[in-house]
């Protein structure tokens, strides 16, 4: 059996330099949930792996649950700033212009063969990766970015790698938020040992919201719109995304179910 226990769960994290500089546990670990995105608005999209899952014959990927959060970043004390996130819970809800796409590909499960990168660094990869990360085909940084890593890309130069595999679902936006009850239904059984990618791109934006005639970002009557208008009203033009990351339940050949939190 390749799963001895009837369920396990799996935590994959990125790297969050805000963690890094502030937050940091006891194990002093850099890391938080779900994959941050650069602010930077560049026109073209962003390209992340959430996660590669391997899978034998008579298992089947069966759920998947998304996650997007938008930001605003506050300065605080001694020059110091904080973002301030909302998870996006409206089904199909996307900042003007901007979006986010899950594409779920499969292939034959190989060896893994990767090539180093010369941008590679924390959740940063070249091409592919074996677990959670920001994927470039090409990528320039500055010499003193103003965030670490990708985070810190001047947006001269960037090309997302092609993704690898046949694409066997895809989604546009959030549909099954990640904070939800239930999972968007997949059935992908598996014949043969496959190797399964799930893959976010997310089109970054800086988006002024429209005028609303006769009211103001903080009248109450903006309680009408949904969550993420309101925060948007209130931020403007400050507000973009900020993490992304996925979740997948897989039915093991033995008939157990496991979550696989891909963050």
């Amino acid at each position: 059996m390749p799963y001895p226990r009837a369920r396990d769960d799996f935590t994959s994290v990125g790297f969050d330099d805000f963690t890094a500089v502030n937050g940091r546990d006891q194990l002093f670990s850099p890391h938080s949930t779900g994959l941050l995105c650069p602010t930077i608005v560049t026109g073209f999209p962003f390209l992340f792996l959430g996660q590669t899952l391997d899978l034998v014959a008579g298992d089947s990927l069966v759920g998947m649950r998304e996650l997007v959060t938008i930001a605003r970043v506050f300065p605080v004390a001694g020059g110091v700033t904080w973002p301030v996130e909302r998870t996006v819970v409206t089904p199909g809800w996307h900042l003007p212009g901007g979006w986010a796409t899950f594409s779920l590909t499969s292939e034959p499960t190989t060896a893994p063969c990767r090539r180093q990168g010369p941008q590679d660094g924390p959740s940063c990869a070249f091409r592919d990766a074996t677990g959670p990360a920001f994927l470039y085909e090409a990528l320039s940084v500055p010499a003193l970015p103003g965030r670490p890593g990708y985070l810190g890309m001047d947006g001269v130069t960037y090309t997302p790698p092609p993704m690898i595999g046949t694409v066997e679902y895809e989604v546009r936006d959030v549909q099954d938020p990640w904070e939800g009850q239930t999972w968007g239904k997949l059935d992908l059984p598996v014949d043969r040992p496959t190797r399964f990618r799930a893959y976010i791109q997310v089109m970054q934006v800086n988006v002024t919201p429209p005028v609303l005639a006769g009211i103001l970002p903080t009248d109450v009557r903006l309680t009408g719109l949904v969550e993420e208008d309101r925060y948007w009203q209130l931020g403007g033009s400050t507000v973009g995304y900020w993490r992304v990351g996925v979740a997948l339940k897989v039915k093991t050949r033995a008939g157990a179910e496991r979550e696989v939190l891909v963050s």
